[in-house]
Parts: C-alpha cells; sequence; structure tokens
C-alpha cells in the first residue's frame, strides 16, 4: 500500500500546483485528515479503508462536477477522478469488471481541465496502447504507469506513449519485472523530455549502457528537476562501472533538486563515497530516502568510511526536513557512527531509521542527536532489536524534545516500555508499541502513565500475542475497566488493540 501513498503525494502536488496553463511549484504535503470514509472494527478502533489509503492524501466525495476533474487513475478496470484540491471520487458505473479499453473518444476529453493521467494494475495490450496514444489529450502534464504489465503485443508500443508527449512534466513508470531490453526502451523514449519536474522510475534490472542513458535524461532536466525516484534491481555488467560513473556525476548537478529517493539493491562498493559525497552538494534538498540492498555486507572499513561520508554530506543538506535509510540492515556499531552524526542536521523533521540495529550506545547517541536536533516530529524505529534496556537508552531524553509520532513496531520492548517518560513528553500525539512481546499488564501500566495527559491521541498495542490471546470473557472485563478508567480520569486517548 506505501508504493501508492507515495505516488499520490506525488500526484497532489502536482495538481495543487497545476494552473489553467500548466504552470508549476511546489507545495508542501498535505496534512489534513485522510478520510471521512473510515469504518470501525469489532473493537471499536477507527480504520481506514483500503480505497483510503490507496488514495491518501486525497479524501474521498460523492460527487464531482466534470469541470473540477484534474486527474484520473485507472486501477485496473476502476476509474477515480481527482480534484485540485484533493479530494476523490469513482466514476460513477465503473467497476472492476467491466473493461476499461480507452475506446471511447470521449473517455478523457469529457474532462476539460484534465492535468494527470495514472494508469494502476492493468495489463496493457497494443490495441490499449493505441488508444491511450490517440484519446489522450495533449495537455496532460502528467502520466504515470504504477504496477502494470505490457503483453507482448504492445511491448514495441509502449514507449512511444512517453516519446510523442512533450508537455509532459512528471513521469512515473513502476515496473520492476521488467527486463533490461524493455527497460532501455523505456528509458530511451524519455530521451526527448526536457524540464521534467518529476521524475519516477523503477525498473527492475539494468545494463550500464541504460544508466548512461538515465544520466542523459536527467540532464536533460538538471535546472528544473524537483522530485527523482530512482528504483533498480542490480546493474549488469555491461559497463556497469561506466554506466555507475554517470549516474553519480548527473546527480550532482540537480542544484534545484528538493526529494531524492534512490533505491539499488546492489551498490558498487568503489561508488559509494562518491555518490554520498556528491548527495551533499544538493543544497535544496528537502526529502532523502536512500536504500542499498548489500551496503551491510560491504567490508568494515569501506563501510565505516562509507557511512561516515554520508554523515557528513547530511551535515551540509540545510534545508533537509525528511530523511529515510530505512531496511538497510546497518549494524550497530555503524548506526553509533549515524546517529552521531545527525546532531546537526537541525531542520530534520522525519527520520527513519527502520531495519536498522541500534545497540544500546547507538540508542544513546541517537537520543543525545533528538535533542540536539530540536525540530524533530517523526521517528520511525520499527524492527530495530530494540529490547527494554536499549528503549531506556533511547527514550532517556524524550522529555525533552518536541517529538510527536514514534513508531517502535516489532521490537522486543516488553515491561521496558515503563522507562519511556511519556508524561513529560508535552507534545506527544502518537506512539506504536505493535508487535513488541508486551503483556496486558505491561500495556495497563503505560496507559496508567497517560494519565492527564493534553496531546496524546493514539498508542497501538495491537499484534502483541499475549494481549491478543486473551479469552472473550477477559478482554470484555478488561475493556469495561479501561472504559470506566477513563471516563474516571477525562482520558481521550484511543488505545488500539486493548
Amino acid at each position: 500500500m506505501m508504493k501508492y501513498v507515495v505516488g499520490m503525494m506525488t500526484v497532489a502536488v502536482l495538481l495543487s500546483c497545476c494552473t489553467a496553463d500548466n504552470v508549476f511549484a511546489v507545495s508542501g504535503n498535505s496534512k489534513e485528515s485522510r478520510s471521512v470514509g473510515a469504518k470501525t472494527d469489532t473493537n471499536g478502533d477507527e480504520t481506514l479503508s483500503e480505497l483510503d489509503q490507496a488514495m491518501y492524501p486525497f479524501v474521498k466525495v460523492d460527487s464531482m462536477s466534470k469541470e473540477d476533474v484534474a486527474g484520473l487513475i485507472i486501477d485496473n478496470n476502476a476509474v477515480y477522478m481527482l480534484s485540485f484540491d484533493k479530494h476523490f471520487c469513482p466514476v460513477q458505473g465503473s467497476d472492476a469488471t467491466a473493461e476499461v479499453d480507452f475506446s471511447d473518444l470521449d473517455f478523457f476529453h469529457q474532462y476539460p481541465k484534465l492535468a494527470s493521467v495514472e494508469i494502476r494494475n492493468k495489463k496493457l495490450t497494443l490495441q490499449h496502447l493505441e488508444n491511450l496514444q490517440t484519446r489522450m489529450p495533449a495537455e496532460i502534464v502528467g502520466l504515470s504507469f504504477n504496477g502494470c504489465k505490457i503483453a507482448d503485443d504492445g511491448k514495441q508500443m509502449f514507449p512511444d506513449v512517453f516519446s510523442k508527449r512533450e508537455k509532459l512534466k512528471s513521469i512515473t513508470v513502476s515496473m520492476p519485472t521488467c527486463t533490461d531490453e524493455e527497460a532501455e526502451a523505456i528509458l530511451t523514449s524519455l530521451l526527448t523530455h526536457i524540464d521534467l519536474q518529476y521524475l519516477n522510475l523503477s525498473l527492475g534490472e539494468l545494463t550500464g549502457t541504460a544508466l548512461i542513458t538515465l544520466s542523459e535524461i536527467i540532464g536533460h532536466s538538471e535546472q528544473s528537476l524537483k522530485g527523482l525516484t530512482i528504483g533498480i534491481g542490480a546493474i549488469k555488467n555491461d559497463s556497469a562501472y561506466k554506466g555507475s560513473d554517470a549516474l553519480i556525476k548527473a546527480l550532482k548537478k540537480l542544484e534545484k533538486l528538493e526529494q531524492l529517493e534512490l533505491s539499488m539493491l546492489e551498490l558498487p562498493e568503489i561508488h559509494a563515497k562518491d555518490l554520498f559525497g556528491n548527495i551533499g552538494e544538493l543544497s535544496h534538498l528537502t526529502s532523502l530516502k536512500l536504500f542499498f540492498g548489500n551496503i551491510h555486507s560491504y567490508g568494515s572499513v569501506e563501510l565505516f568510511e562509507s557511512i561516515e561520508v554520508l554523515r557528513d554530506s547530511l551535515e551540509k543538506l540545510k534545508m533537509l526536513e525528511n530523511l529515510d535509510i530505512s531496511k538497510m540492515q546497518l549494524p550497530g556499531t555503524i548506526m553509533q557512527l549515524f546517529a552521531q552524526g545527525l546532531s546537526l542536521t537541525h531542520n530534520l523533521h522525519t527520520l527513519n531509521i527502520s531495519n536498522n540495529q541500534l545497540d544500546e550506545k547507538a540508542a544513546e547517541l541517537l537520543a543525545d542527536s533528538i535533542k540536539d536536533m530540536g525540530q524533530l516530529e517523526t521517528l520511525f524505529a520499527c524492527n530495530c532489536e530494540i529490547d527494554g534496556q536499549i528503549f531506556g537508552a533511547l527514550t532517556k531524553s524524550f522529555n525533552e524534545t518536541g517529538l510527536q509520532a514514534i513508531w517502535l513496531g516489532g521490537n522486543k520492548i516488553k515491561d521496558g516500555i515503563t522507562n519511556m517518560p511519556v508524561g513529560q513528553m508535552q507534545d506527544i500525539r502518537c506512539i506504536d508499541f505493535s508487535d513488541n512481546d508486551l503483556s496486558y499488564d505491561d500495556a495497563l501500566k503505560f496507559v496508567h502513565m497517560t494519565k492527564g495527559h493534553p496531546t496524546l491521541k493514539v498508542v497501538n498495542f495491537r499484534n502483541n500475542t499475549a494481549i491478543d490471546k486473551r479469552s472473550v470473557p477477559e478482554r470484555k472485563i478488561q475493556q469495561d475497566e479501561l472504559v470506566k478508567w477513563k471516563l474516571e480520569n477525562n482520558c481521550e486517548v484511543a488505545f488500539f488493540g486493548l
């Protein structure tokens, strides 16, 4: 589901910045309510429907005039309209059974202000692609293909959908299972585009030659690109060194880049330090996400030196607000080095270090850095091997921070949960303790620590086995007791899972 949330954020920025003349200017992501259509489960917990989550930050409405439609999403055979003011509405009569083949002459042209089209989870035949090529308005500035498959008869035609649309300012192709030949054909078709503002490519395995082509595409928009996402499964041996080197040099020249997401299953050791060093030259970056699937297997000296370069680069990014290094499986000793350097990232609002190891020393250093940052609001530290003692080291000075949301799922905090100074955290709103081997008594002790808290709204205790396996009668008694305690103590916190 996250792949759609990220994509919808880009669409939201794209549409909110469109004018009648298709002029763009970047604005921040919405932090408004996700949906008015939330549903309730059997425990009374408010949850979001799958549709709501996939469309976030757009909010569902019952109707929308064609004049207000700025974007269309075709999810297989279901069609949704998007408005400039971040609302979405299903097209009346569209469902997952009626085939959408784009043959209707009026399919796109009935929406006079249409600026963006996204196609998801659809197998596209030659006929589909020919219809798209002839029916889609030339004024489209945003075009996305997310999770689609191209039928054999359409593979030669697919690149033409992009190459003949000179007004495109935002392009997304997320097809991580495509072959290197298909990826190279798609990249070649994008060479004609200049002055792109958003480019999102996830194309699986690439040759070194394809990386050189990708570098040229980036170079054609080096003065205009504001958002760049690159996902690469692997680099084949063909010109791998030259291709990686060309990509690194192209990234360094993106002086106006504000959002960078770079994901590679394999980053050659020889290029890591150059890449991390060049990131420090992107002075306008506000959001950075890095994932390299093989970095944890580098030699110890090479890994230490690479992360040291990355740490020094982060200190130069004075506008950086969001940083994500999750899932790289960095060991605790390396996370010590990384955590220590974060103290100088004074503008950071969101930090995601999930799926890296935090030992006690790394946790202490991270706690000190978070206190020194001053601006951090959201911390993701899921699946970081955090036990009760490490949790105490991490949260020791949280009462001196402005943290508002903390996500800690998948650790082993157990009874260490009471080490958190939640009563003194004056800005905290949301805490996630899911899947942490908590007992009901552990959770209840924490609940009592929240008495009279001025800002806390949600604590998630779901997926803790000892809590979930309670018998129905026991659960009912404890829920009644919790409701009574909340009423007596004027507590408005929602304790999910209890």
